[in-house]
């Protein structure tokens, strides 16, 4: 087997051009930072999400491609996009793309992989690639899933991430831990046709990347996990989502060396999220309501001798989403989206404050055919309308934001 994993590495990297690998090599470059997380911020986000129909159709779609570029502050945009292309219903075999990117002031994102699939009645396999122009950096992975019935299904990734990094770096006397790996876990169970439940696991074991040339030992560690249940019915559903992230980075400079560029310190952040809400489909009308709660703990130390260097962000955030998309007129060519969405944040930063935040949101979401959609939406500050009243003491800036959407799907 080992002697033809170098010709699958090969046709995976020449299939997927400028793929970014599980580790992305960027994130040695600076420790994550929470600075910028505010007690707007998850009031922006849950106001940028795509409708809910439209998550609908990408579900269902087997090729497409969606955006979305939210503004977040004078600075700073909320981006994601999303590819997926495959070859088609499968046979035997299936040639698949997928690319899922994130970016924010918190953090970037990027999952993408090349995979070929052979699928049989009740199971699945196959091999994937991810790589760039750097082969160092290339990662190789198998894949497996189990069918069972209805939507019961498990579908298991392993990735050997920077498979070629010892044989391949171009950095003098780097090294990667051989024991660096990937494992992703997607299991989905049906109980007759209005029941559902799904987890998702993502684990990134420990990597230490030593370069003496740099200075310093870069450290990552990443683990995930989600549990989603469903009620549904033909026009109504309802639905629990719980999810928690964990993530640490460390930096430790080699002052023996001499050449040390930065300073030794590490971030450690976890977040947990809960989401219970309600989905009505009436006609082509659908009304969403949720609940959420997310508790953001980041904290930053210093692993030098300079003093205590340590910094504290927390956030805990209670939100509020009550969301209308329907038709514009009675052919349903083109909707509108109206709602609100409100939160009461604390944030200790070093020191605590509380702030609730009220904002409006109204969109248009047009039909461009059958296939696209595009999405312009605006958001407004009324908690910020309320305090400026009557308007001549300061300046009224009731603009909350907005942001723009596209989806494609085949």
């Amino acid at each position: 087997m080992s002697k033809w994993m170098p010709f699958f590495y090969l046709v995976l990297q020449f299939l997927s051009q400028d793929a970014v690998a599980r580790f992305i090599k960027e994130d040695a470059d600076k420790l994550d930072s929470d600075a910028e997380i505010g007690t707007e911020y998850y009031n922006d986000v849950a106001s940028y999400r795509y409708p809910i129909s439209w998550n609908r159709r990408w579900q269902r779609g087997r090729r497409g491609y969606r955006v979305n570029a939210g503004s977040l502050n004078q600075k700073s945009l909320l981006y994601e996009d999303d590819l997926i292309l495959t070859s088609g219903e499968p046979i035997a075999a299936e040639i698949s793309f997928k690319q899922s990117r994130r970016e924010s002031v918190d953090d970037i994102r990027m999952r993408r992989q090349m995979g070929v699939t052979w699928t049989e009645s009740w199971f699945s396999m196959g091999v994937v690639g991810d790589g760039g122009s750097e082969k160092e950096f290339g990662d190789l992975g198998l894949i497996a899933g189990l069918f069972g019935a209805g939507d019961s299904k498990l579908d298991v990734t392993y990735w050997s991430t920077d498979h070629y990094y010892g044989e391949k770096n171009q950095e003098s006397m780097a090294q990667i831990a051989r024991s660096s790996y990937t494992l992703n876990l997607v299991g989905q169970v049906s109980f007759g046709p209005h029941y559902l439940a799904k987890i998702v696991y993502d684990y990134d074991h420990p990597l230490r990347w030593k370069r003496p040339v740099m200075g310093y030992t870069y450290a990552r560690g990443y683990r995930f996990i989600k549990m989603f249940l469903e009620k549904k019915s033909k026009s109504r559903s309802f639905y629990l989502d719980v999810d928690a992230l964990r993530k640490s980075e460390s930096f430790v400079s080699n002052l023996a060396a001499g050449v040390a560029s930065r300073p030794s310190e590490s971030m450690d952040r976890k977040v947990s999220q809960s989401r219970v809400g309600t989905v009505d489909v009436s006609g082509d009308t659908t009304r969403h309501i949720e609940l959420a709660y997310v508790a953001r703990d980041y904290t930053r130390y210093g692993l030098d001798d300079s003093g205590d260097q340590t910094s504290i962000h927390n956030l805990w955030d209670t939100g509020f989403t009550f969301t209308n998309h329907t038709p514009l007129n009675t052919s349903a060519i083109h909707y509108w989206q109206w709602g609100a969405h409100i939160n009461y944040a604390r944030l200790r930063s070093p020191g605590l404050q509380a702030s609730t935040e009220i904002k409006l949101q109204l969109g248009f979401d047009w039909r461009v055919n059958d296939d696209s959609r595009c999405f312009v939406n605006t958001t407004w500050d009324l908690d910020e309308i309320y305090r400026n009243a009557p308007y001549n003491k300061r300046p009224f800036k009731p603009w909350g934001g907005g942001n723009l959407q596209f989806m494609m799907v085949l």
